[in-house]
């Protein structure tokens, strides 16, 4: 299979299913540029946080006018509050467009989130984790990324972003991890080495 071959079929996949992902860098021109392609091509229902532009087939939410945002503080709070977060940085933090992306993936208003354009890494993996959490069963996260030659061979590679000194345990869970995550990505059973 090639590269096109598998762009394609992964398109062809999201079209049926109709998500709708939430990006919180709805101010970033690349970000604003692949929303509007993607509700063009019909790919997902792109959702932009931040000030509305009036594109066809892409919602605008601005955090400070969402009806929901004291939900999400609230969420936020639960989550957080043994960590010794108050309500009131709950309500501050909801406000941050990272934030008030994922809790809109935790209160089940999304399907997906996708951030990193213009925040870090590692700010991005912490709003999801403070306002969503670990997958029931695991402790640790770890993350992925899916490199596909140009005759259509993929390879998964976890995790060189998130766990640079991981612990045999610990490479054990993100070797689960990712074998799941690319069962369900590539609709594949994957096989797992060590490098």
């Amino acid at each position: 299979m090639s590269i096109e071959e598998f762009t394609e079929k992964l398109v062809a996949r999201a079209r049926t299913r109709n998500r709708r992902i939430v990006f919180p860098e709805g101010s970033d021109e690349r970000v604003v540029a692949a929303a509007a392609r993607l509700a063009a091509e019909k790919v997902v229902l792109p959702v932009l946080l931040g000030p509305c532009r009036g594109m066809p087939g892409v919602k605008f939410v601005e955090p400070e006018k969402c009806g929901k945002l004291g939900r999400y503080a609230a969420i936020l709070y639960e989550r957080r509050r043994h960590k010794g977060v108050t309500q009131r940085e709950a309500a501050e933090m909801a406000r941050q467009p990272l934030y008030f992306g994922a809790l809109m993936l935790a209160n089940g208003d999304v399907d997906g989130f996708v951030g990193g354009a213009a925040n870090s890494t590692a700010d991005t993996v912490r709003a999801a984790l403070h306002a969503i959490g670990v997958k029931a069963g695991f402790k640790l996260v770890s993350s992925f990324m899916r490199m596909v030659t140009r005759e259509g061979r993929g390879m998964t590679f976890a995790d060189s972003a998130i766990n640079p000194t991981p612990s045999p345990p610990e490479l054990a869970e993100i070797a689960i991890a990712t074998a799941q995550s690319a069962r369900i990505f590539l609709d594949a059973e994957p096989r797992v080495a060590m490098l």
